[in-house]
């Protein structure tokens, strides 16, 4: 956690970069007194993200339009799911609070360094902590006699669904661990029923652009799609072509951690309705599952190595901690050499992980800073900015980049402001 925080006081450059550009039109209509619901609840490329709209524009506010604030506040809330998510497995496990250390080495590795350093990726772990903290009160909602931590879990559910598309990856994760807990079918026709519910109410309006070619390429190439979905849980391990771990190598690795955790789901399945903890990697699984099966369906058509991307480890580290979590568990419960070498070898593979991530991070986010720094010197420099130099650094529309960088000189916001 002290390493994850150090490396964005460290590498994090306070200037609008991609999505954070539409931030500026809501800063505007902020400042004006015009902001109003349909415009935070307008779609971003395919996503709706009303409430880390609200909590961006809360953050720029009183900051001036510092996005390095935003990735720090992105910090806190993936140190609130961790959390959560110890305090849920703490609860339905007893287990010593050392077992469960790998997962938050996992959890804040530096493989996620590109949203790390991104301000408004404050949507994506917005949702790791509304998933982790609606986890936490669907297990307490089973010991209280009233509808108040059930309630406060759909509350969390909506919260994660309406701050990006992968928020409702909550809705089928939330129901597997229901059935793994043996609760009652009414509670999950009304947990499934509110996901629905949930989703009509995303899509309603909501033009997804395109013609469809991703997700009709997933399914007419089903092993391209397949490799896909290996890669996805295989890049949180970085690869290192010189020793040969590219991308065969992490396919197959993919290819055993999902292996493992369809071991974990199959166990839980088949001891639910008692007492037992591996409803929570249970939980986490399906979570990845649903995110990784959309991004395969969107995403598979563009290639192999678009699966390499670190923006889709964020929620793929934690199936690797669900898959040492649910081992760890099950080695210690049966006390067999099998499950208890099962478990240590993926205990090897977070600490590969961690160690290869560090490293990784911390070269990547060098070239980060550096070229949000050109992009700095860009914004001070706008008016004689080339096209070519404001496509490679500020990844921005030249149109809409200079006004906008015109009105965040003229309000003495983000790099013309206090620093």
């Amino acid at each position: 956690m002290v390493v994850y925080f150090w490396f964005i006081w460290e590498y994090g450059v306070s200037v609008p970069y991609q999505d954070d550009w539409a931030l500026v039109p809501l800063v505007r209509l902020l400042n004006q007194g015009h902001l109003s619901l349909a415009a935070v609840w307008a779609q971003h490329l395919q996503n709706r993200v009303l409430f880390p709209n609200l909590l961006m524009l809360a953050v720029l506010k009183l900051t001036h339009f510092n996005t390095k604030v935003e990735m720090f506040v992105g910090a806190g809330l993936l140190t609130l799911g961790l959390l959560a998510l110890l305090a849920a497995q703490g609860r339905v496990s007893g287990r010593p609070l050392a077992l469960m250390v790998p997962v938050g080495f996992v959890g804040f590795s530096l493989i996620q360094y590109v949203t790390t350093l991104h301000g408004y990726a404050i949507s994506l772990y917005l949702i790791v902590a509304a998933v982790m903290l609606a986890l936490l009160c669907l297990l307490r909602s089973e010991s209280s006699a009233s509808r108040s931590w059930l309630t406060a879990s759909v509350l969390l559910g909506l919260v994660a669904s309406y701050s990006s598309l992968q928020g409702m990856a909550v809705w089928p994760a939330g129901l597997l661990l229901l059935v793994v807990r043996g609760r009652s079918p009414r509670t999950a026709v009304l947990w499934s029923a509110v996901g629905v519910g949930a989703l009509a109410v995303y899509l309603s309006g909501l033009h997804l652009g395109g013609d469809g070619h991703g997700a009709i390429a997933a399914i007419t190439h089903p092993q391209t799609s397949l490799g896909y979905l290996l890669l996805l849980a295989g890049a949180v391990v970085p690869a290192v072509p010189r020793l040969g771990l590219d991308l065969p190598w992490l396919m197959a690795l993919g290819g055993v951690i999902w292996l493992l955790a369809a071991g974990i789901v199959v166990v839980a399945l088949r001891s639910r309705g008692r007492s037992q903890a591996l409803a929570v990697p249970a939980f986490l699984i399906a979570l990845v599952a649903a995110i990784d099966i959309a991004i395969v369906l969107g995403r598979s058509d563009l290639g192999l190595g678009f699966a390499l991307d670190s923006r889709y480890t964020v929620f793929n580290v934690w199936l690797l901690a669900a898959v040492y979590l649910g081992w760890a568990e099950i080695a210690v419960s049966r006390r067999r050499l099998a499950t208890t070498a099962v478990a240590a070898i993926v205990c090897g593979v977070c600490l590969i992980q961690v160690v290869g991530s560090l490293h990784r991070g911390i070269v990547a986010g060098g070239q980060l800073r550096d070229q949000h720094r050109q992009e700095v010197a860009l914004l001070l420099h706008y008016p004689s900015a080339t096209r070519a130099e404001i496509y490679r650094y500020a990844v921005q529309d030249p149109a809409i980049f200079v006004p906008d960088t015109r009105y965040l000189k003229q309000q003495d916001l983000s790099v013309f402001g206090p620093s």
